[in-house]
């Protein structure tokens, strides 16, 4: 295809390197396991978005960690990529919606942990 939606290929230059390895070791410790017969990598954009969402539909911790590690540093590129690619007519509103929800995510994550005490009762 005209672009390669992978973590690697954005933060490398090159398919299956460090960023997979990284990645495959922390979805082991959150106890994700890859289902038999899928074939793309881990480090998808949608394999990452799925992990993502379960993360935050859990109320996991470690969704900011994954987001801020596994696809903030590299997702925008893409996106932003998708918008200008000639044969993603479809997809250009996917890539700026999917930008969208990357500001979203920073500034959501940004945002101070409301500690129990300071949450108004009622």
């Amino acid at each position: 295809g005209e672009l390669l939606p992978f973590a690697s290929w954005y933060l490398t230059g090159f398919l299956m390197e460090k960023p997979l390895g990284e990645l495959r070791a922390d979805l082991a410790r959150l106890g994700f396991e890859r289902q038999p017969g899928v074939c793309e990598p881990e480090d998808h954009i949608a394999a990452l978005a799925e992990v993502l969402g379960l993360l935050i539909g859990e109320g996991s911790a470690a969704a900011a960690g994954f987001f801020a590690h596994h696809v903030e540093p590299w997702a925008g590129r893409l996106f932003a990529d998708l918008q200008t690619a000639e044969s993603a007519r479809f997809y250009r509103a996917a890539g700026r919606f999917a930008e969208a929800f990357l500001a979203f995510e920073r500034q959501y994550g940004a945002m101070p942990a409301l500690a129990p005490s300071s949450v108004p009762a009622g």
